[in-house]
């Protein structure tokens, strides 16, 4: 019976399957339209939605920009969902520029997913004439999440009216992964406009591993009137930071449960005018903010935490209880406190009977009966003497997770194990500051090691429309990083100019793959101008970042490699590189990571460390190369540092001039300008000789902005 029930069982799962469809959409498409990648359908046509939609069907919404304000009534059934998600790799941006005061994307279905989307507003008016949340100038919601058991999965919402909206009277809803910042705008009474704003009276919500920071109001509005209720919420898993938390309203909050979320730079406020507040649990949460669970709890629950106050004597944690009830009914055990004195209190408690509150240290707190198993940790500042990193792995994307790392004592770098993302060495990874989202990451290739981070040097985006960000950034004391992996796999890329800087590139840079074993079997090849997309009968062919797909221009192949040119228009990010041969099956190359910059300086060898190629000019106007070249290779020259009047280095990757910097040795030089060579992603970056520049041998550092190349060497008499 067992078998028969198991056979009739993944029977039935893979006639589900297999009846699932894929749908498409792009931003040039049309109502009429049969939604294939040939035909795709408008986002407005699927979102209605079309009548070929069915529930478990996948709605992939192709790259590019879309305008307008947006309400979908996709409807699943239970357990069997519509999903609308932007195209793996690709940027789907929902833009209510124009459309204000209307929400950018309104659901109103059912059992609907929506993933991986970026909504925004890129309006660049923050002000309103008018007071008030609601009227015909407020800026309008990111997302108004109006339909039951739907989900917003991965996505980032920034520079709206606000981030996302939860309705009262609709039941079961999520926001998971979401990235959410700079929402609001300005009026004459206060600035408006919260990350999230939720209220709940039925079934459950949950807002689970999000990031929110930067709004122009709060981070965490969980408020309404008392016509309104606060039920049944799940906050789990999420960093907040620069806002407040502010839960509760007029009416009471019943059955909060608050756990492992991380706060920084902000209050965790679990209180407003209602005094009769029901069941709150907070669970192995990292709080370095002041905890107020004032005006009225029957019952809290605390079990697991860290609290404490960075650079502040006051109490950690503020406890009201609410009348009929006592605090021994509450429970508070297992927790962390960190003081900055034996003597300072952990908590202060107001109950029925007392007028004012009374403060506990930690050992007057566990005289009351509490935190028989809790711990006190004395800090010097109150903060801890080494950093503490969390690493969250993300549920519906493993290759995905969320890096917190609060740098207490505020070193340039932070080890960070990644291991609970599951790498294996090889894997490319790139970690991107989500307080410049769009325009900050660093990146590298896993070695089974922890990844040394940089914790100096990062900025934050100003909301668009103003000048300057709504807080200062954070680093180097608390840094937050979206964490991505791509599996390796395919042929190893690299720098030709620097072999060793494997997985990396930049828009119009050299790169090298290697082929492999007899993929290529001809006498080596090297192309001429204009150097085409094909060499002996081989392509290269890239998908970036954003879903570009291009043809790389090739410079030679041999039997190893072949080297090519990351193509200008290349879109940031990581880029999979496919190798093409006639007559034969494509090649998976892996993936290389698209950065604005990836500097590299050619050498006599080729390995990267030796002697630097290029020229120099002297005086009388002779020009020779730094290497002299022949059948058996090429040799340094040796420059006369007397006559010379200035020195071109062979380089590639560097892309303006504007912060472009050269050192020889402990010397810095001036750069005269960067030129693109005929020889595809070469380029000559000129110097100024430095006349104080000794004999010797002398390393080459160079550079674009914070992106370092080699160290070659220069040879001088």
């Amino acid at each position: 019976m067992n078998k028969l029930w198991l056979s009739l069982s993944l029977f039935t799962l893979s006639c589900v399957v297999a009846s699932a469809r894929e749908w498409f959409v792009t931003p040039d498409g049309t109502a009429g339209g049969d939604g294939s990648k040939e035909k795709p359908w408008s986002l407005e046509a699927a979102l209605k939605p079309h009548p070929s939609i069915q529930p478990m069907d996948t709605i992939w919404v192709r790259k590019g920009v879309y305008n307008g304000a947006f309400v979908s009534r996709l409807k699943g059934v239970p357990g069997k969902p519509v999903v609308l998600r932007a195209y793996p790799g690709e940027r789907v941006v929902l833009d209510g520029r124009g459309y204000s005061p209307n929400a950018v994307l309104t659901i109103e279905g059912e059992w609907a997913w929506y993933w991986g989307l970026e909504v925004t507003n890129t309006d660049p008016n923050r002000r309103s004439s008018l007071p008030g949340s609601n009227h015909s100038e407020s800026r309008g919601l990111g997302i108004s999440q109006m339909g039951a058991n739907t989900k917003v999965i991965n996505c980032v919402i920034h520079d709206a009216g606000g981030g996302v909206f939860q309705g009262n009277g609709i039941p079961n809803m999520e926001v998971y992964g979401a990235v959410i910042y700079n929402n609001g705008w300005r009026a004459p009474d206060r600035t408006h406009g919260h990350s999230i704003y939720a209220q709940n009276r039925d079934g459950q919500k949950q807002i689970r591993e999000s990031i929110h920071f930067n709004p122009f109001s709060l981070n965490m509005s969980l408020y309404g009137s008392a016509a309104s209720s606060l039920n049944n919420f799940t906050l789990e898993g999420n960093v907040a930071f620069n806002g407040r938390y502010l839960i509760g309203g007029d009416a009471p909050v019943k059955n909060l449960v608050f756990k492992e979320n991380l706060l920084y730079g902000n209050t965790a406020e679990f209180r407003y005018t209602n005094r009769k507040n029901e069941d709150l649990v907070l669970e192995n949460n990292y709080l370095p903010v002041l905890v107020s669970a004032g005006m009225g709890w029957n019952k809290i629950t605390a079990r697991g935490n860290t609290f404490l106050r960075p650079r502040s004597t006051g109490v950690l944690m503020e406890v009201t209880i609410s009348e009929g009830n006592e605090p021994k009914s509450s429970v508070f055990e297992g927790n962390t406190y960190i003081t900055t004195s034996i003597g300072q209190a952990v908590a202060s408690v107001l109950a029925p009977g007392m007028t004012r509150a009374q403060a506990y240290s930690f050992a007057e707190w566990q005289v009351q009966g509490f935190e028989k198993e809790g711990r006190l940790e004395v800090e010097t500042n109150g903060t801890p003497a080494e950093a503490k990193v969390f690493v969250r792995r993300n549920f519906y994307e493993p290759s995905r997770g969320h890096v917190v790392i609060y740098n207490w004592p505020k070193r340039d770098h932070v080890e960070v194990d990644i291991s609970a993302m599951n790498p294996q060495p090889g894997d490319r990874w790139v970690l991107r500051n989500v307080q410049n989202y769009f325009d900050e990451f660093i990146s590298g290739v896993y070695e089974g090691k922890p990844l040394r981070v940089r914790m100096t040097g990062w900025t934050a985006a100003s909301p668009i429309g103003e000048d300057k960000p709504l807080y200062p950034v954070t680093f180097p004391e608390f840094g937050v990083f979206v964490l991505t992996l791509e599996k390796g796999g395919g042929q190893k890329t690299a720098l030709a100019a620097d072999p060793a800087r494997a997985g990396v590139g930049a828009p119009g840079a050299l790169l090298r793959t290697e082929l492999p074993e007899g993929f290529f079997q001809g006498a080596p090849v090297a192309g001429a101008a204009p150097f085409g997309e094909e060499l002996a009968g081989i392509r290269v062919h890239v998908t970036d970042g954003e879903g570009g797909v291009w043809w790389a221009r090739v410079a030679m192949i041999d039997r190893e490699k072949v080297v090519w040119e990351a193509p200008t228009e290349c879109g940031l990010g990581l880029a999979r590189v496919r190798l093409i041969r006639e007559g034969a099956p494509e090649e998976d190359a892996g993936v290389v990571l698209i950065e604005p910059a990836s500097p590299g300086l050619f050498t006599a060898d080729g390995s990267g460390k030796g002697a630097v190629l290029g020229w120099v000019r002297y005086r009388d106007g002779t020009v020779e190369g730094l290497a002299q070249c022949g059948p058996a290779g090429c040799q340094a020259r040796v420059v006369d540092a007397g006559q010379a009047e200035e020195v071109g280095l062979m380089g590639s990757g560097f892309g303006s001039l504007g912060e472009v910097w050269v050192g020889f040795g402990e010397v810095a030089a001036t750069v005269i300008n960067v030129e693109r060579a005929e020889y595809p992603g070469v380029e000559w970056i000129r110097v100024r000789w430095p006349r104080e520049l000794k004999a010797g041998s002398h390393q080459i550092h160079a550079g674009m902005s914070l992106a370092k190349a080699n160290s070659p060497v220069l040879t001088v008499r």
